[in-house]
């Protein structure tokens, strides 16, 4: 996706009398940079996801170990 058309030049970092050469860099390394965030944020999403089905995973368990213990303990020898 270009960001060439839809971006001002000043926002870009570069003088609005810049050369299209210029102008095209800076479009290149502000659209590398945002590729980069995204991927950031993604991975950050994934572990997020991660640590959410390990804290279900985690408090099923607890569960299941905490009704054992009622079972068990209800037991008559």
């Amino acid at each position: 996706m270009s960001l060439r058309n839809s971006i001002p030049d000043a926002t870009l970092g570069v003088a609005a009398t810049g050369t299209d050469a210029s102008v095209d860099m800076a479009t290149a390394k502000l659209e590398e940079r945002m590729n980069a965030n995204s991927v950031k944020q993604m991975n950050l999403m994934a572990r997020q996801s991660d640590t959410q089905l390990m804290q279900t995973l985690v408090k099923q368990s607890s569960d299941v170990v905490n009704s054992a213990k009622e079972n068990t303990s209800n037991v008559r020898l």
